[in-house]
């Protein structure tokens, strides 16, 4: 685990990466309700993971109401949507989730 550790010490954000994705007023309601409860991550290994792999492992390891969905937006990046906010703030609260060498960032 002190691997991992040191790694997650060394990890820097691209400028691309750390900027924020705004949404508009314009947007529906329905859309600022799942944005609420959505984040962006990443799985950091090099072999490229599907959503499915990817949504399937996390349901297993977080322990929330309902399975969150996973949607592939780049390799190895998905967008997350939880069922609620508190599924989301649990997972952020806690670990994303490490298994062995591969972390979800």
């Amino acid at each position: 685990m002190n691997e991992i550790e040191e790694r997650w010490g060394k990890l820097r954000l691209t400028e691309q990466e750390a900027s924020d994705i705004v949404i508009g007023d314009e947007a529906s309601e329905e859309l600022h309700i799942k944005a609420e409860c959505s984040v962006v991550g990443k799985v950091w290994m090099e072999q490229k993971l599907s959503a499915m792999v990817v949504e399937n492992t996390m349901g297993k390891v977080w322990r929330i109401s309902r399975r969150a969905k996973f949607q592939e937006v780049g390799a190895n990046i998905f967008a997350i949507q939880f069922a609620n906010e508190a599924d989301k703030m649990r997972v952020m609260n806690g670990r994303l989730g490490c298994l062995t060498a591969t972390c979800l960032l």
